[in-house]
């Protein structure tokens, strides 16, 4: 019998691309805001304080539990990146909610190979017999 695969089965199972692509996506946010966004920057656009940092954090770390609730993450992230540009911050482009989309339509969309998804963790370098 298989059992569905819960956040604590994947403790041992730290997937550091995720936590790069989340730190990738919150210092992208960031150096998007500081800059103004792209090109001209727009003399309406609200400057980066703390709030700034705060909203682009929330807009982009909930990304590290994109593989066990994908869902939530993107709605979570969606609703940072609506109150950002609420705000009139320079969101030029929503890095973490174009990752969160993916993630979603990664865990909802399954696997055409038959591989089983994309999002256990794979242990192939223990085991020869998964290297063909």
């Amino acid at each position: 019998m298989i059992r569905p695969a819960t956040p604590r089965a994947y403790i041992g199972c730290v997937q550091w691309r995720v936590v790069g692509i989340a730190v990738a996506a919150f210092l992208l946010t960031v150096a998007v805001l500081a800059a103004g966004g792209f090109g001209t920057p727009d003399p309406s656009s609200r400057d980066l304080d703390a709030l700034g940092v705060l909203l682009a954090a929330a807009s982009t770390l909930p990304l590290l539990a994109m593989r066990f609730a994908p869902g939530t993450v993107y709605v979570i992230v969606g609703v940072a990146d609506l109150v950002l540009l609420h705000l009139w911050y320079p969101v030029d482009l929503p890095f973490g909610l174009i990752i969160a989309a993916y993630a979603l339509a990664a865990a909802r969309g399954g696997d055409p190979g038959g591989g089983g998804g994309g999002w256990r963790c794979r242990r192939w370098a223990r085991s020869p017999r998964s290297w063909r």
